[in-house]
Parts: structure tokens; C-alpha cells; sequence
């Protein structure tokens, strides 16, 4: 193995930032299996490699540094043994790493170690070189942000404004009033972080009717930019006073975040809304009647961020919902089970669907819905969609043992 590194200048990349350890195996695979996060993986050499790699590790250190919070960076040796299924391999035999050192870059969301983003060792070279200059940090940046997922903020226009805000109405809002023409990364990344309970739109300050909808709905008359309005689920919309930072955002919006919304199917018209009419798959689980402690471990399965596209551009395809399979018999019988609780996966508009085989824990449920998106599950093809009942939503435990005078609560 070559340990290559651009004939370039790099005496130093001060100031330096604590030095990013190298990642054991467990814990590498624990990272690639259990955060939606980016990981930036940095693959070089613990010994015989020099100054390339101890350049690299200042590089990747202060990159961690700066861009806590927008994706994780982690630094592996070439010979870290890594798990495929059954399958051991290392990451020098999987990737055919001739050269180092090198990155990986793992979009947001599910991660498979077999479809990276390569940046080989010439480019890295280059990326160290430009990232010594504090005037050319941000380009460095901006490679690695390019790979986050662009399409769950929403460039709102006079026409659109009413119907962000009045929609989603289980949903928190923030919406941000911006100068840019383009979408902030930190918003971005907030988007991604509270997707599953928060919609993320933007206004330009230059949309003189867009501000006016936005005043005459809100009450809230914008003069100056940036701007964040918040509102939490079934509140007003209020000016955020915070610091305009990642972290600060990030905690403002956790206190109005509903957490992972899953409705109930309740009717045909709650399958349109939810399901067909966003396209992708829709994924239902079919619980009993003392559902409590299923919707949870649904909700915790529902609650990852799932894409069929090898590129982090890809939007994601997966809509979540549930049935009681009490009120929701001739639903259920359609798909042909008789086992719950239980998990299926159906395109609506084509009329195919999967059942999943097996237990059902968060780690069951989340690896059917990828072998699903990923071509590996057998589809059935249905002749019309079973039909769904028009009830009222169902009861929960808690909420019967609040009625009853109880104080017993569900386990979960």
C-alpha cells in the first residue's frame, strides 16, 4: 500500500483541535448501524504511514471541530474488520484501498458500507490544502454539506404561504424569513434532525407578498432577516429570540417537537393523505386492540430516516401509519394475516405489498422496510386496496384507564 498525499504544502493546520482517535471495530459498526447522522469516515494507517497521515488527522480533527452538530466525523484504520450480514471483510479488502489516506462519506439516514461516496486520495490531498486558509475553510465545508439530503425545507411563495401553515396540522412549523436564495445548511439540517415532528418552509425578504400573507396569517410583521418564527402544535406562530446556531435552534425546537407522528387509519380519505397521495411505500402496522406498547415500538422503528437511493439526494420513500385490527377487520383480512401484532409495506398506487416475517422489535421492523426499498422483498400484487372502515380514533390504554378512574399506566 502507498501512503499518498498531494505535493503539497501543508506544514500545519493551526490552530489544532483535539486529535480524533482511531474507532475500533465495534464501535464503527455501531455508528454506521444506529445514527442517522453523516459520517465523514476518514480511513488511514495507526503506524508506517508518516507525515500524510498525521497531516490527515489534524485535518480531520479540526473538520470534526468545526462542523459538530451539521454530521460526525470518524477515523478508522485500513485494516478495521467490518461486518456485510454474515459476511467479515476489512475496509482495505472493501474498498480496494491501494493508497491512503482517503474518505468515505455515508449520506444522512440508513448506511450501507457498501455504497459510499468516494473522495480518493488525490482530492483529500487537495481539501487539506485548501482547508489550511481560514478564507477557503467554508469550501471545504460545503463539499461535505453538499451530500445532505436538500428536500424537507420548502421555498414557500405568496401562493403557497396559507396552505404551509394551515397543513400538517399535528405538526410543529418553523419557517425562516431569509434574504439567501438559497437554503441555509443549518437549516437543513434541523429539517433532517425534526423531520419525523417538525415542517421546515422558507420566505425570501425580497417577496413583498409573501411577507404580506405571511403578516396577515401570523400577525407578525418581519423587518428583519434573518427571521425564525416557530409555533408548536396547536399554538400561535412567535419570533425565536434564541442565538441563530445550531445547537440553540436545535433546543428550541426539541421543546415544541411532537416526537414521531404515526397516524391512525382511520378512514380511506387518512390512507390518501397519509400514504397515496405522497407516493413511495406506506408501512403499517397492524396492532391489536391494547396496542400501547407496539405503537411505541413502531413509533422508535418509524423514527429513522429511510431512503431507497444510493445518493443522499434521493427523498425519502417511506410514509408510516397504523390500524387496529379490532375495528379495521375487512382491512386486515385483504393482506392475508392472522398473526399481530404485525408490519406490512404496500405501494398504493401500484397495489403491491410485502408482509414482514419475524418478531416485532424496532431492529425487525427497520431492516423489512430497507430490504423492501432495496428490491430484496417479494411483492404481492392485489387486485384493489382492502377497504378501511370510517371509525373515530381508537382508545388507548392510558386513555381508558384515565376515564375509568385508573392509575395504572401501559407498559412500554
Amino acid at each position: 500500500m502507498r501512503f499518498v498525499l498531494a505535493a503539497l504544502a501543508l506544514c500545519c493546520l493551526a490552530p489544532a483541535a483535539a486529535s480524533l482517535p482511531f474507532v475500533r471495530s465495534a464501535e464503527l459498526m455501531d455508528a454506521m448501524s444506529n445514527t442517522d447522522e453523516q459520517i465523514v469516515l476518514g480511513i488511514s494507517s495507526r503506524g508506517n504511514c508518516g507525515e500524510p497521515c498525521e497531516l490527515f488527522n489534524k485535518f480531520l480533527s479540526k473538520l470534526a471541530d468545526k462542523m459538530d452538530g451539521f454530521f460526525q466525523v470518524i477515523q478508522a484504520d485500513v485494516t478495521t474488520q467490518i461486518m456485510l450480514g454474515s459476511d467479515e471483510s476489512t475496509i482495505q479488502s472493501l474498498y480496494n484501498v491501494s493508497t491512503i489516506p482517503m474518505i468515505q462519506v455515508f449520506p444522512y439516514g440508513l448506511k450501507d458500507f457498501r455504497r459510499p461516496l468516494t473522495i480518493p486520495t488525490n482530492a483529500t490531498g487537495q481539501l487539506m490544502h485548501v482547508y489550511q486558509s481560514g478564507k477557503t475553510m467554508k469550501q471545504v465545508h460545503d463539499v461535505f454539506l453538499q451530500f445532505l439530503p436538500q428536500n424537507e425545507v420548502k421555498q414557500l411563495s405568496s401562493s403557497d404561504v396559507e396552505d404551509f401553515i394551515r397543513s400538517d396540522p399535528a405538526k410543529a412549523q418553523a419557517l425562516l424569513v431569509t434574504s439567501k436564495a438559497t437554503i441555509p445548511p443549518m437549516l437543513t439540517k434541523l429539517s433532517l434532525d425534526f423531520s419525523t415532528g417538525v415542517k421546515f418552509g422558507t420566505i425570501r425578504s425580497t417577496h413583498q407578498a409573501s411577507l404580506d400573507k405571511l403578516r396577515d396569517l401570523t400577525k407578525i410583521e418581519v423587518q428583519t432577516f434573518p427571521k425564525l418564527l416557530v409555533r408548536g402544535v396547536g399554538g400561535v406562530y412567535s419570533e425565536y429570540s434564541g442565538a441563530l446556531t445550531l445547537g440553540a435552534i436545535s433546543a428550541g425546537l426539541q421543546a415544541i417537537n411532537p416526537g414521531v407522528i404515526v397516524p391512525e387509519l382511520t378512514s380511506k380519505e387518512v390512507l390518501e393523505d397519509s400514504c397515496t397521495s405522497k407516493g413511495g411505500i406506506c408501512v403499517v402496522a397492524l396492532l391489536p386492540g391494547n396496542f400501547d406498547k407496539h405503537l411505541e415500538v413502531f413509533k422508535l422503528s418509524a423514527s429513522r430516516r429511510f431512503s431507497s437511493g444510493d445518493t443522499a439526494a434521493q427523498a425519502p420513500l417511506t410514509n408510516f401509519a397504523w390500524a387496529n385490527v379490532d375495528r379495521q377487520d375487512d382491512f386486515v383480512t385483504g393482506f392475508g394475516v392472522d398473526m399481530f401484532p404485525a408490519v406490512i409495506a404496500m405501494n398504493p398506487r401500484k397495489k403491491l405489498y410485502s408482509a414482514m416475517r419475524g418478531t416485532f422489535d424496532v431492529l425487525q421492523i427497520r431492516g423489512f422496510i430497507l430490504n423492501v426499498l432495496q428490491g430484496r422483498e417479494a411483492l404481492t400484487k392485489m387486485e384493489k386496496l382492502p377497504a378501511l372502515e370510517k371509525i373515530g380514533p381508537s382508545m388507548s390504554a392510558a386513555k381508558m384507564s384515565e376515564m375509568m378512574g385508573g392509575t395504572r399506566k401501559p407498559e412500554l
